[in-house]
């Protein structure tokens, strides 16, 4: 369809109607492509959908819930309602803007990052059922989850194969990971339980729709994912950073305290104020082990996955495929082992990738 990149980019030039009916042509024939050519294809949609502010209209919703209801929660980037959508329960997802928000760039966002969302496929990912991107609203759409995010499920039953609901976390983390995509907000209350008790993850496109550096450090958002940010994204100048932006080993730090909360029952750190954790994150300070009741699941091995993920430098943490085989074998860690100079080393199973430009690699 496209030989070259400048095609790609001369999409940018076309008008909206054209580039809605380039973008629902290839929407349409996406499922019947071959992986390479549908993984091409993939990659011109992110680009013209971020150009023009477009989605497929296969995505475009009407409105499903009532909007002068209360939401049921409010999230660090929306609000969150419960609705109907052909005939079935749903959850909408309304991105919470401000009058000083520049519409046009976070609706550019928006349509780039769920067009991808739709082409995901697997098990432990939240489907993506529709948006709405009319009237100055941007609204994602996807299902009712009954049973609530991993850590309300838990409390109601405590019988559960929680390493199985890990396992799960880890390998929708890795899909993710494998076609260059950041969740850039896992945590447990961002992971939802189906009706077939399996763990799903939810709202990884959010973080990508605000990934300025002034909302993504923003005392609002801070405060309600502390424990879950890494030291680089809460200090992005001690590493020689310039702006705090989620990574694969930012997504692994948070990884290993979502192992954390669903193994003891609580968060790192919850016996303190929110405001002197992330002084206690920057020292490189850990969460002390749990004792008694809450510790009894965390034996050596497990305890080991953790240290693993929260290690200061991003590129000594291990990587999601570590951290499944951790899960899978509740055993020690056998990839890591020390070279000559004393650093931690790494197989090829374990390999770290920077955090890169879009290159998706989506396949069925």
């Amino acid at each position: 369809m496209f030989s070259s990149h400048n095609q790609v980019e001369m999409t940018g030039h076309l008008s909206a109607d054209d580039a809605q009916i380039l973008i629902d042509v290839i929407d349409e024939g996406l499922d019947g492509l071959a992986p390479l050519t549908r993984s091409r294809c993939l990659h011109y949609s992110y680009k013209i959908c971020g150009h023009q502010a477009v989605v497929p209209r296969s995505l475009e919703i009407p409105l499903c819930y009532d909007p002068t209801a209360d939401p049921l929660y409010r999230g660090a980037f929306a609000d969150i309602r419960k609705g109907r959508h052909n005939g079935r329960e749903v959850v909408a997802k309304a991105l919470r803007l401000s009058l000083k928000d520049d519409f046009e760039p976070i609706r550019k966002k928006f349509c780039r990052e769920v067009v991808m969302w739709k082409a995901l496929r697997h098990p432990n990912l939240l489907p993506l059922i529709g948006v709405s991107t009319t009237e100055n609203r941007l609204m994602i759409v996807s299902e009712w989850m009954g049973n609530g995010n991993i850590n309300e499920f838990l409390k109601a039953n405590v019988d559960a194969d929680r390493l199985g609901l890990l396992a799960g976390v880890t390998r929708g983390l890795i899909y993710m990971h494998d076609q260059e995509m950041i969740h850039g907000n896992l945590k447990g209350a961002n992971v939802l339980i189906d009706e077939n008790r399996c763990a799903c993850l939810a709202d990884f496109s959010l973080p990508a729709i605000f990934s300025d550096e002034s909302i993504i450090t923003s005392t609002a958002v801070v405060s309600s994912n502390v424990q879950w940010m890494s030291q680089e994204l809460l200090f992005p100048e001690e590493f020689g950073l310039k702006e705090s932006r989620p990574t694969k080993e930012s997504d692994c730090y948070a990884l290993g305290t979502v192992i954390y909360e669903v193994l003891s029952g609580q968060v790192p750190f919850a016996q303190l104020p929110d405001p002197v954790v992330p002084g206690k994150v920057q020292r490189g300070e850990l969460p002390e082990r749990p004792q008694g009741e809450g510790g009894k699941l965390f034996i050596d091995g497990m305890w080991g996955v953790s240290e693993h993920c929260w290690k200061r430098q991003p590129g000594e943490r291990i990587s999601a495929e570590a951290v499944l085989l951790g899960l899978e074998g509740n055993t020690a860690l056998p990839m890591l082992s020390s070279n000559a100079g004393g650093d931690v080393e790494m197989d090829s199973a374990s390999d770290f990738s920077a955090f890169s430009p879009f290159r998706p690699k989506i396949h069925r």
